[in-house]
Order: C-alpha cells, then sequence, then structure tokens
C-alpha cells in the first residue's frame, strides 16, 4: 500500500514504459498483518534495531545473489504450485528497454523475461540488493512462498503506486512495472546527485519521532536512524513496530501495532542470515616487493586479515591516483611511472562482512630511462637510419651485405666496428633507393661486398658504382665472399688480421649468433660460423684457428647450439673455451653480455630477437659505443633485458627497429 506523509502533494516522479508513475512524493506501508504467517517461534527478533533495520553494505550489495541464485531459491521455496497455478519460480512476463538516471542505470529490456531475470537485472541496475527486492515481495504481497498467487498480487507486487487513500494506480500494474518502480523509489529517497533533495525527514544521522501506526494516537518512538538504508524503509513504511509487534514475531499484536519493518527484518533473517555486516577484526597495512625501476614488477602482499577474506582485489595507485588496469598483486613497473612513487590499495571481501581496504606504504620515486627509438619503415632503412646515427659526415669504407639472410652481416659486423666502417644491408638483386641515397650520402672509396655471387649478384657492383658515380666515380668495389657462409666467415677472419680470441657461433639459425656480433666488435674479436650440430670443426675452420694462433674461444648457446664435440676438439687443440648458453636466446644474449660487459653501461641497445636485420646492423652501432646489445621479445621486455638495466644498465635505451619489430609497450619498459 501507499500513503502520503508530511501532506505533501502527489505528484508525477517517472514516465516509463508508457505510463506515468506517481511516486516521487509517495511512501509505501504496510500496516496489516503478515500475507505470509510462519510460526511465531520462526522470528527472531532480539537483534532488531529499529535505527538499524539493515545495514547500507547489505542493502546496497547488488551482487548478493546471481540470476542463478535467485531462481534456485525461489524453487527452494515453492518446490510445486498449485494446479493451474503460476507461482513466481514460473513467472514470465513482458519487459522493455528503460533509460538511465540518477537512481538507476539502463534497464535492457528482454521481450518475456521471468521473474528471476527480472529481480537480478534491475538490482543490477539500481544497485540494490536482490535478497532486499526478494523479501520486498514477501513483505508486500507474499508472492516468494504463495503456491498460487493471484492476478492482484503480480499486478501490485511491490505496493507501487497504491495509497491508502485511493486505489491502486492501474498504470503501475504488472510485475516488471512494480519491481522496477519499486526499487527506483528505495534509490529516490536517498535524493542522489542530480534530484532535489525531496526526501529529508527521516535523514539518516539523527533522531526521528516516528509513529507506530496511522492511528496517531498509538504515540511515536524516537528512533536514531543510523544509516540510509533503514531510513529508505521508513520512507517506504513509515512506522516503527511496537512492542506488541515485536513480541508476536510473525503474528498479530494489538491495534497499535504495525508490521511492514518488522516483516522485512523477520524474513530477510530467516531466509538470509543477519542484515547487518561483519567487520574485519584486522586490517594490516599491505606490503610491497621488489625495486622501484622501470621493467621491473612489484608484488603486493595483503597481509593476514582476520577472518580469512574471499576475495582480494588489488588497485596501484601512482602518485596517489589510480592507475587504470593496473588491478592484479603484480604491478609491472613502466617509463610512465618514472619519477613518481608507487602504492596500492587492497579490498578484501567475505561473505557476511563489509569489505575493508587497505593502502600500502609508498615506494621510493621509480628509475626510470630516457628511451629513444632508431628506426625505419623496412629491415634496409632500418639500417641506413642506424649508419646516419653513427655516421653523420662520410667514411672511408662500407660493408654491403644481403638483407635476406643473416650469416654474412653477422660476421661482416666486427670487422666493420673494428674499421669504423658502415654496414648496409641491400637485396640480392637490387640497390633499394634508400640504400643508394645513403652510399651517395657516405660517399666511400671502398664498398665492400659480402658473400659470392650467389648471395649478392653479378649486378651489385655495377649498381653501387652508379649509386656513387657523382660523389666518388673511382670507388673501388671488392667482394668477401666463399662457396657458402662458413668460408665467407673465415675469409673475413682472415681479412681482419691475426686474434687471438674469437667467436665460434653456429652458421644454422640466428637467435643465439645474434647475441656475439655487438661484444665481438667492441672486443676486436672476429665470428667464425661453423655447422654447430656436427660433432667435430670441419679441417677448415681448424686451420683456420692454426694460422691465426687462436687460444681462447667463446662459445655462443648451449650444446644443443654448438656441440660439446666442438668444445671437446678445441681443447684438445689447446685452446681455452668459455661457453655461454641458456636454456632460451634471452638467456643466452644474458650470458654473453655478462660476459663481456662490466656493471656500469651509460647506454644500452634493444633489438628484437625474432629477426635478426635490426640487431646485425645496430650492432657496430653498439660495438663503437661500447654498449650492450640487449635482445627481447617483440612485444614487452624480456625479463632478461630488464634485469641487465636494473643491475647494470645507466640511464639511456636505444630501441632498433620500428614498432612491427619493438612494440611501444617495449618502448615503455613493461616486462613480460
Amino acid at each position: 500500500m501507499i500513503t502520503v506523509t508530511r501532506s505533501l502533494p502527489r505528484r508525477s516522479a517517472r514516465a516509463f514504459l508508457g505510463a506515468v508513475l506517481a511516486a516521487a512524493a509517495l511512501v509505501l506501508t504496510a500496516i496489516v498483518a503478515p500475507v505470509a504467517t510462519p510460526s511465531a517461534q520462526a522470528a527472531n527478533l532480539s537483534a532488531f534495531q529499529p535505527g538499524n533495520i539493515i545495514g547500507d553494505a547489505v542493502f546496497f550489495d547488488k551482487n548478493a545473489m546471481s540470476q542463478a541464485q535467485i531462481q534456485t531459491f525461489l524453487q527452494a521455496k515453492v518446490p510445486t504450485c498449485a494446479a493451474s497455478a503460476v507461482c513466481l519460480k514460473d513467472y514470465y512476463t513482458t519487459t522493455k528497454s528503460i533509460a538511465a538516471d540518477p537512481m538507476c542505470g539502463a534497464y535492457s529490456g528482454g521481450g518475456r523475461e521471468r521473474a528471476s531475470a527480472i529481480i537480478y537485472k534491475v538490482a543490477q541496475a539500481c544497485g540494490v540488493n536482490p535478497r532486499v527486492i526478494l523479501v520486498m515481495l514477501q513483505k508486500e504481497q507474499g508472492l516468494v512462498t504463495s503456491v498460487w498467487p493471484s492476478t492482484y498480487a503480480y499486478n501490485y507486487a511491490m505496493g507501487a503506486n497504491c495509497p491508502d487513500s485511493s486505489g491502486c494506480n492501474g498504470n503501475s500494474a504488472g510485475l516488471f512495472i512494480q519491481v522496477y518502480s519499486g526499487v527506483w523509489q528505495l534509490k529516490r529517497y536517498a535524493n542522489p546527485p542530480g534530484t532535489a533533495k525531496t526526501f529529508t525527514w527521516y535523514a539518516p544521522g539523527k533522531t526521528w519521532n516516528i509513529l507506530y501506526s496511522p492511528n496517531t494516537s498509538c504515540g511515536r518512538k524516537s528512533v536514531y536512524v543510523a544509516n540510509q538504508a533503514t531510513a529508505n524503509l521508513y520512507y517506504y513504511t513509515p512506522y516503527t513496530p511496537n512492542a506488541a509487534a515485536l513480541k508476536a514475531g510473525y503474528g498479530t499484536g494489538d491495534s497499535c501495532s504495525s508490521y511492514g519493518n518488522r516483516n522485512f527484518y523477520n524474513y530477510f533473517t530467516d531466509w538470509f542470515g543477519s542484515t547487518q555486516y561483519g567487520v574485519f577484526a584486522s586490517a594490516p597495512t599491505p606490503t610491497i616487493s621488489g625495486a622501484a625501476v622501470a621493467g621491473q614488477v612489484l608484488s603486493a602482499n595483503p597481509g593476514a586479515w582476520s577472518p580469512a577474506p574471499t576475495s582480494v582485489a588489488y588497485q596501484w595507485l601512482r602518485a596517489g591516483s589510480a592507475i587504470s588496469g593496473a588491478t592484479s598483486a603484480a604491478y609491472r613497473i613502466t617509463t610512465d611511472d618514472a619519477g613518481k612513487t608507487l602504492s596500492v590499495r587492497v579490498t578484501v571481501a567475505r561473505s557476511g562482512y563489509t569489505s575493508a581496504s587497505a593502502t600500502s606504504g609508498s615506494t621510493a620515486a621509480v628509475k626510470g630511462f630516457t628511451v629513444s627509438r632508431t628506426s625505419g619503415s623496412d629491415r634496409y632503412t632500418t639500417a641506413v637510419t642506424i649508419s646516419k646515427a653513427e655516421f653523420p659526415s662520410t667514411v672511408g669504407t662500407v660493408y654491403l651485405a644481403t638483407g635476406a639472410d643473416y650469416a654474412d652481416a653477422l660476421a661482416a659486423a666486427p670487422l666493420a666496428a673494428r674499421q669504423r666502417a658502415a654496414l648496409l644491408l641491400t637485396a640480392p638483386d637490387s640497390l633499394p633507393d634508400v640504400v643508394a641515397a645513403e652510399l651517395k650520402r657516405l660517399a666511400p672509396a671502398n664498398v665492400v661486398l659480402i658473400g659470392g655471387p650467389g648471395v649478392l649478384d653479378d649486378g651489385t657492383p655495377d649498381r653501387v658504382k652508379a649509386a656513387l658515380s657523382t660523389v666518388r666515380p673511382n670507388v673501388a668495389v671488392t667482394r668477401i665472399g666463399g662457396a657458402d657462409r662458413f668460408e665467407t666467415s673465415r675469409l673475413l677472419a682472415q681479412a681482419a688480421g691475426a686474434s687471438a680470441n674469437v667467436y665460434i657461433v653456429t652458421g644454422r639459425d640466428f637467435p643465439d649468433a645474434l647475441s656475439a656480433a655487438a661484444p665481438a666488435g667492441q672486443q676486436n674479436r672476429p665470428i667464425i660460423l661453423v655447422d654447430g650440430s656436427q660433432p667435430t670443426l670441419d679441417a677448415a675452420t681448424v686451420t683456420l684457428l692454426q694460422s691465426q694462433h687462436v687460444t681462447s674461444a667463446a662459445l655462443v648457446g648451449g650444446p644443443a647450439v654448438v656441440s660439446a664435440g666442438i668444445a671437446t676438439q678445441l681443447a684438445s687443440l689447446r685452446i681455452a673455451v668459455t661457453r655461454f648458453g641458456g636454456a632460451d636466446r634471452y638467456a643466452t644474449n644474458a650470458a654473453v653480455i655478462a660476459g663481456a660487459y662490466g656493471s656500469s653501461n651509460p647506454s644500452v641497445y634493444l633489438a628484437t630477437a625474432m629477426d635478426y636485420p635490426d640487431a646485425l646492423t645496430g650492432s657496430t652501432l653498439a660495438a663503437v659505443n661500447g654498449a650492450p646489445l640487449l635482445l627481447t621479445r617483440p612485444t614487452c621486455l624480456s625479463s632478461t633485458a630488464a634485469d641487465f638495466l636494473k643491475n647494470e644498465g645507466g640511464v639511456a635505451v636505444t630501441l632498433l627497429g620500428g614498432t612491427g619489430a619493438l612494440s611501444d609497450a617495449v618502448a615503455k619498459l613493461a616486462r613480460c
């Protein structure tokens, strides 16, 4: 039923579903005896508090039940309906879409929807506990437990727009309209932002003299209304139960008794337990572990809450403000965090308890890095961009290798670095315009082609001369190339002159071999390609090692890459062997870098480990600058690279290659 209080004029509060609902100044009430009468002994009103009938956390917990749980609950209350009757568990009705407003979010109509779906969707849209809706349906019309509900009970299920002074408004008839408008009104009582301050006479935080019944001669009770949820119930049913009503349990008290709020409490506690959520006994301060350095991962420890929560949510904060999407126990620090402190807010939840939050202390200001990118639209352009960064003016020699494979450029990189020569890539049977333009800019007196005619065709020398015809008409174009990549690498080693120390890498695949290019150039060591799958070295390689008086060899990659037999053979040749290998290409790269560089490296280069061109051409730039070249994944920063930056890196990081090679996440140093 609905009654008007405080002599407020009845007026239209909301139009929806084609009907105008008079709701804004209306309050709903139940003063008659309950519609369903469990035994008086079933009710336990010893904990009933007229000023705190239900806690806000419980009342507004929209996630207390899923639709499936609501349906199961309804089926448990009425396993079998009366013959020809349609109980609430089986009830379907038509719903329509309703736009959002200050009280409720949008409701997406679903044609014919069952009662459990309506209850759930209204709860979600309006932010009210679905258990509250179930209790309201029961205390108003007994719908939840009825085995033979009437049409009237469905039409006016929540008592919405059913004032005491007149009959129910027919425009408000129907389960969907009743549930939506009744819950909408419960939210309206709180005067949410965007609405007028209409409902103020039961405002929480104050003491109010509340009637026992519509008969004012029955008197009033002074009630301190502790929260908004309890205020809402008094707006809906503006009477507090007297002693007789409370003593009667579910039964009838005396002529001054009212039952709406009593029955709400009875049904809620009998069906769902306490109307109050418990409070966590202990709220520890969360802690953070990990280094506050870009590329590192921080881990949150929520601490020992009591009782133990069933769910823990995390929100990471940057300088006190929430970081979008940072809601897991681990947080990957990026360059976005540089110079800022980080902390984490932990929110715990447990059924029957009010959720609680605690915030950790802050980290030190995050150490960041200056990140730049050297790139081009393709491997040829990237090589040119690297060349421009390395050689602002002309050079004496350019090494030209194929961009279609890694082997020749890898073997040539140390020699180019040693001679302060540029290393460019070209197509096997054409000279890209961007490469021709760079040759013209560099104006070298010598261009060395790496690889035989099967790698760079016989037309390559003429194309090079044509590119340099106006700036260096007498350019000397020579070729260092063997029958295969292995011979080419040996010829390049000979061209570099005698060296007691060499790198030996596989010529069969590039991932591990890439790691040798920059340190070999920086240390003036040649790279010798071998067939690492073989149990021993070929005779030509042994001859080279002996003729060069090699005394130490660094093997790059594990025994599956460069065999144990080769290591044994080298030892038999009185060549000291050091192996740099790891579980994958990133670990191998870390091992090579650790063996070649010290603990202070102001500059670091990053290249993808999934392809070879950028790392190869960039290795000469890294070598001449004495900087490590770290390999990483294309979409995130590998853990080995991130840890090197933390432990041995300086302040400047240069990415080699465009976003297709190294993504923006890598540029932010976002750890994998």
